[in-house]
């Protein structure tokens, strides 16, 4: 079967192609199985549990709205970081007068 897999569709083939693709495969999945672990997702299986779980949370919800949440999420971040810079501000300011500045 392997063999066949390898051939030229005349039957040639002596199954080294095959195997230099096989062993590009087996190293492309030992790399993404060590970038996987780092994150903490047990192997490509947990990466595929979690894309289930993903599209099972997220499936309901149109790639507009979600695209629009994230919109309204980036300006909240803009509005928070806006705010705490104003707060330092005024920080900077009730310690300039205590300080009789």
């Amino acid at each position: 079967m392997w063999l066949k897999l390898d051939s030229d569709g005349a039957g040639n083939g002596d199954g080294t192609h095959l195997l230099l693709q096989l062993e590009s495969i087996a190293q492309y999945v030992t790399r993404l199985q060590g970038v996987l672990g780092a994150e903490g997702i047990d192997g490509i299986s947990g990466a595929l549990t979690i894309a289930r779980h993903l599209q099972e949370t997220l499936g309901d919800f149109s790639a507009a709205e979600i695209a629009r949440v994230r919109a309204e999420l980036q300006a909240c971040q803009t509005r928070l970081a806006q705010l705490a810079a104003r707060v330092e501000g005024v920080r900077t300011l009730k310690q300039r007068i205590a300080a009789g500045e």
